[in-house]
């Protein structure tokens, strides 16, 4: 199985670089990819969830924004953002349906949960060579969740992005299958809303935070101050370079083999590790994919409603500005971007 060979070679790999240079510094860069399409899982991981998911994904929603606000990583006013076409409610789903959708989730929580027991193995290893001097970067997600499968979902994502797909009454038949190898799945865009609890729309989608905004964990022991605090202070992927540059004290090479280096884009999460409060560094960000933008700046967020969907195929349009229908959300106030308040800021 894929995640458990990439951590067994990953702990050798650091285990011979130990014993070959003792005390020279290691970078591990660990990216199993499991909960990108397709998802797969040893069987009994997939068992652990059998009925977890049968109550569907606005109670599945529900439940995670209260566990959200629970732990403190969203605020306590945070609203649900609102449920986007073409996903139905879950009760006025056919029996067929909720038994097909509630065994695609079944197979990505196996998968997930999987994938983060083999990630654990890693860090449990790094400890035991190196104790606490390890800087853990932990970054859940590939961008958000992605919604391209449609309404169903699929057994073979290949024919989903050929436009071809099993009608539900097939894909009832193979519901034992799911997560194995004569399948290649992914879930209903109903999950992928879910999984993106409390942001609006789906990955490929970055004039919402529903196709971009990932949690991230940061552990150094000895290095960080009140780690039972949330920071909040806006980041981008962009930011991980320079981060891990500066907790290991080296600057950027302005040169390497004779090639001059670009700048980094990012900024230096560090202040943050000891300073939950201090000031946001990384104060404005552009996103875009085919037609569809988003730019964050100081705490405010601007983006266009789509005219592309990756639910609908092709997706693919270009990039325009201009006659587009653009939302605004104060993120300061709004963390789900549930309150579009462009009327009252804007006269476009």
């Amino acid at each position: 199985i894929l995640d458990r060979d990439l951590a067994d070679q990953a702990i050798a790999w650091m285990r011979q670089q130990a014993a070959a240079a003792p005390g020279r510094p290691q970078f591990v860069y660990f990216a199993p990819g499991t909960s990108h399409a397709p998802h797969h899982a040893p069987r009994e991981w997939i068992e652990r969830y059998r009925g977890a998911f049968d109550a569907g994904w606005d109670e599945t929603r529900k439940a995670t924004l209260a566990r959200q606000k629970k732990l403190g990583i969203v605020p306590k006013e945070t609203r649900l953002a609102a449920r986007f076409d073409p996903i139905p409610d879950w009760s006025a789903l056919t029996p067929t349906q909720r038994r097909v959708y509630a065994r695609e989730m079944e197979v990505y929580a196996g998968a997930l949960s999987f994938a983060d027991h083999e990630i654990g193995r890693v860090i449990d290893a790094a400890h035991a060579l190196f104790g606490d001097n390890v800087l853990v970067i932990y970054l859940q997600g590939d961008n958000g969740a992605s919604a391209e499968a449609g309404l169903d979902g699929t057994l073979n994502e290949h024919g989903i992005l050929n436009a071809v797909n099993l009608p539900i009454e097939a894909m009832a038949q193979h519901l034992d299958e799911m997560g194995g190898p004569m399948t290649y799945g992914h879930y209903s865009i109903g999950w992928a809303s879910a999984m993106n609890t409390p942001f609006p729309l789906a990955k490929q989608l970055p004039s919402h935070l529903g196709a971009v905004r990932n949690g991230m964990v940061i552990q150094w022991p000895g290095h960080t101050t009140h780690p039972e605090r949330i920071r909040s202070q806006f980041a981008h992927v962009t930011d991980l370079m320079p981060t891990i540059l500066d907790a290991a004290g080296v600057a950027l090479p302005r040169a390497i083999d004779g090639v001059a280096q670009q700048p980094l884009d990012g900024f230096s999460l560090r202040p943050t590790f000891t300073d939950p409060s201090a000031p946001e560094q990384h104060q404005t960000q552009f996103f875009a994919i085919w037609d569809n933008l988003g730019l964050y700046h100081d705490g405010w967020w601007a983006g266009t409603w789509p005219h592309a969907f990756p639910w609908v195929f092709p997706p693919y349009a270009p990039t325009q500005v201009d006659g587009r229908q653009w939302q605004l959300f104060d993120l300061r106030h709004d963390f789900s971007q549930s309150r579009d308040v462009a009327a009252s800021h804007c006269s476009l």
